[in-house]
């Protein structure tokens, strides 16, 4: 028998449960019925979730403005992934959302970078990535430019309860 799923059921809430809701529901419309079945004696984990850039897909598909996606879930832009003690104790390394320098056809740019830096160049991959730059310098800035090297990619870290309610909402 190959009959049609009707209804899925969601089990736990949270930030996954809601956001699995929430997309099913905008994607699939009134084609099946959703149900989220969470606890209130289990409550949600309110830890602070850090994400990265394609968050911004999931809140566009849901028609999430993201003013109000900001206010209401206490977020922060966030450019990179800081790692703490990452080769040594006291040295940091960052996962930048960006891609440093601009690449040609055929060769990244990273290609020019080690060839400048066989010439006698001792500058650092990083000096030609926007996001560390601006990591650095403490500034942001939502940029629109007709080329993509000045586009800063970037993603949120807020408050995991929040967001959930307000997916509920």
């Amino acid at each position: 028998m190959n009959a049609p799923i009707r209804k899925l059921v969601i089990v736990g809430g949270g930030t996954a449960g809601w956001m699995s809701a929430a997309l099913l529901k905008r994607i699939l419309g009134d084609r099946l019925d959703i149900e989220l079945v969470e606890s209130k004696d289990i409550g949600t984990v309110g830890v602070g979730e850090a994400t990265i850039p394609p968050i911004q897909h999931v809140n566009n598909v849901l028609g999430i403005d993201e003013a109000e996606f900001l206010r209401e879930t206490k977020s922060t832009i966030k450019l990179a992934i800081r790692f703490e003690g990452w080769r040594a104790i006291g040295e940091k390394y960052y996962h930048t959302f960006g891609a440093p320098g601009r690449s040609q056809a055929f060769c990244p740019f990273y290609h020019f970078w080690v060839r400048a830096r066989q010439s006698g160049n001792e500058s650092s991959l990083l000096d030609y990535d926007l996001n560390y730059l601006c990591v650095e310098a403490d500034k942001f800035a939502r940029l629109k430019a007709d080329d993509p090297v000045w586009e800063l990619q970037y993603a949120y870290h807020f408050d995991a309860s929040l967001y959930g309610q307000y997916l509920r909402r």
